[in-house]
C-alpha cells in the first residue's frame, strides 16, 4: 500500500529533475552560442559610416564642392562620367593643401575648419567634420593633385581606405612631385566599387548626372561671385557655364533658362530681434510648373525646410492654378550661434532658433511683394485661329471680375448665367467644343458684358481693365 502511494510521487520527484537538469543544460548551450561583442574593424566602420554621408554622386560632388568653396576658389569646373559613378572630377583654382597634410587629407575627423567642440557655435565654413574626403576613399579610388601660391610644384597622392596609396602597383605610397596649377583637383573613380547593391539601386547613369548637374546648377546661383561649369566627359558640349561676374539672375538665366529669369522679382526682409536676414529670387503670378523648385541656403549651406515649403506654397495657392508651383531661391543668415549644424549626416538640414517666428517673417515678406508684383498679369485667350495666341495684359485691383473662355461660344443667356456660379461656369464650359483658362481675378463691381458677336472667342470685363500684347 505504501509503495502504491508513493511511487507517483516519486515519479513527479524524478520529473521534475529531468526537467531541471534540461533546463540547466538549455541555459549552458545559450551561453555557449551567445554571440560575443567585439570591436568592429577600422575598415568596416568607416565603410558603415561611408554609406551615410556619401549616399549617391551628388552627395560627393556636394562635399566637394564645397570644399573648393571654403578654399577661396573663383573658379569651379566638375567633370562627370557615367553619371559620376565611372569618373567624378573637380578642379579649382583654391588656396590648395600644404604637402605635409597630404599624408592624413583622407583620414576621419581630419579637418581645419575647428579645433574645439565650441568652434561650432561659430562655424562659418561649409566643412567641419572632416568626414568627407574620408569617406569617398572608402567607396572609391581617389587621387589628388594639389598646389599652394607658394609651392615650386604641384603634389600628388592616390588614397584607399584614408590611407596613402601607390600611384602606380607596386610603387612607393606617398605623394609624388608633379606639374600642375595653383589650386586643387580631386579624381574619384569607380565610386560604390566594393559596395555592388548600393550601385544597383541607382536607376541610370542619366539619372545620376541629372542629379549632380541639378547640385552644380545650386550652388552656381547662390554663389555669384564663382564661375562653374560642368562637363559630361565624352561630349564636347558644356552643360553648365556662369561667369564670375554674372548676378543671380543671370545664373538663373543661365541654368534654368529665361521663362524663368523674366518672371523673377527680388525679395528681402531683416529681422533685428530674431537676428536674420533673408534676401531671394521668385517668380511672379505670371510663371509656374507642375514640379515646384525650390532653392534654400542657410548660412550658405543647401538645406531642406518641409515647413518653410508649405508656408510659401500656402501664399502661393491664392496667385497659381492648383497643383501649380514657383520657382524660389532664398539665402537666409542667421546669428550662427542660434543654428545647429550637426544634426544631419549629410547636412541637409539644420536646425534654428525661433524657427517658427523666421518663416512667419519670411512669409509675410514673399506674400507681400507678391501682392505689389502682380498689379499686371499677363494671361493668353485664342483669338481668330483656334493656333494664335495673343497675350492680353489684365489688371487685377480694377474693380472688376474678369473671366477668359477660349474657343467660347457668342455671347447669350447662358454665358450670363454662368456669372453666378463658376462651378456651373466650368461645368457648362467643358461639356462644350470650347476650352477656358481657369484664371480669374477676383473684386467686387457688377461686370459690364460686351455686345454679342460671332468671335470665337469671349471676353467679360470692364473695358478699363484690359490691353493688348501692343499696348
Amino acid at each position: 500500500f505504501f509503495f502504491l502511494v508513493l511511487s507517483p510521487c516519486r515519479k513527479i520527484n524524478m520529473a521534475n529533475a529531468a526537467a531541471a537538469s534540461s533546463a540547466s543544460g538549455s541555459k549552458e548551450g545559450d551561453q555557449v552560442n551567445l554571440p560575443r561583442i567585439r570591436k568592429l574593424d577600422e575598415v568596416v566602420v568607416n565603410r558603415i559610416a561611408a554609406g551615410e554621408i556619401i549616399q549617391r554622386p551628388n552627395n560627393a560632388i556636394k562635399e566637394l564642392i564645397e570644399n573648393s568653396l571654403d578654399a577661396g576658389s573663383t573658379q569651379i569646373t566638375v567633370s562627370v562620367k557615367s553619371g559620376g559613378l565611372k569618373v567624378l572630377q573637380i578642379q579649382d583654382n583654391g588656396s590648395g593643401i600644404r604637402e605635409e597634410d597630404m599624408g592624413i587629407v583622407c583620414e576621419r575627423f581630419t579637418t581645419s575648419k575647428l579645433t574645439k567642440f565650441e568652434d561650432l557655435n561659430a562655424i562659418n565654413t561649409y566643412g567641419f567634420r572632416g568626414e568627407a574626403l574620408a569617406s569617398i576613399s572608402h567607396v572609391a579610388h581617389v587621387t589628388i593633385t594639389t598646389r599652394t601660391a607658394t609651392a615650386k610644384n604641384a603634389i600628388k597622392a592616390r588614397y584607399s581606405d584614408g590611407k596613402l596609396a601607390p600611384l602606380r602597383p607596386g610603387g612607393d605610397p606617398k605623394p609624388m612631385p608633379t606639374a600642375g596649377v595653383k589650386g586643387t583637383q580631386i579624381l574619384v573613380e569607380d565610386l560604390f566599387f566594393n559596395v555592388p547593391t548600393r550601385r544597383k539601386v541607382f536607376k541610370s547613369p542619366n539619372d545620376e548626372h541629372n542629379r549632380v548637374a541639378d547640385v552644380v546648377g545650386k550652388y552656381a546661383i547662390h554663389n555669384a561671385g564663382v564661375a562653374f561649369t560642368l562637363k559630361k566627359i565624352g561630349s564636347a558640349g558644356v552643360e553648365v557655364r556662369t561667369l564670375a561676374g554674372a548676378t543671380q539672375k543671370d545664373n538663373v538665366r543661365a541654368i534654368y533658362g529665361g521663362t524663368v529669369a523674366n518672371e523673377l522679382i527680388e525679395v528681402s526682409c531683416t529681422n533685428k530681434v530674431l537676428q536674420f536676414s533673408m534676401k531671394g529670387l521668385i517668380t511672379n503670378a505670371n510663371y509656374s510648373v507642375k514640379t515646384p523648385v525650390f532653392l534654400l541656403f542657410i548660412n550658405h549651406r543647401l538645406v531642406q525646410s518641409s515647413t518653410l515649403k508649405k508656408a510659401l506654397d500656402y501664399v502661393y495657392a491664392t496667385y497659381l492654378p492648383k497643383d501649380r508651383h514657383p520657382f524660389m531661391y532664398m539665402s537666409i543668415e542667421i546669428n550662427p550661434q542660434n543654428v545647429d549644424v550637426n544634426v544631419h549626416p549629410t547636412k541637409k538640414e539644420v536646425h534654428f532658433l525661433h524657427e517658427e517666428k523666421i518663416i512667419e517673417a519670411v512669409q509675410a515678406a514673399v506674400e507681400a511683394k507678391l501682392l505689389g508684383a502682380n498689379s499686371s498679369r499677363t494671361f493668353y485667350t485664342q483669338v481668330g485661329s483656334p493656333r494664335g495666341q495673343t497675350p492680353i495684359k489684365l489688371k487685377p485691383d480694377v474693380e472688376t471680375i474678369i473671366f477668359i473662355f477660349f474657343g467660347c461660344c457668342p455671347v447669350n443667356e447662358n454665358a450670363a448665367g454662368c456669372l453666378d456660379d463658376m462651378r456651373h461656369c466650368s461645368h457648362h464650359h467643358h461639356q462644350g467644343s470650347g476650352k477656358f483658362a481657369d484664371t480669374a481675378s477676383y473684386v467686387s463691381t457688377p461686370l459690364s458684358l460686351p455686345s454679342p458677336s460671332p468671335s470665337p472667342s469671349l471676353l467679360m470685363t470692364d473695358t478699363a481693365a484690359v490691353g493688348t500684347s501692343d499696348d
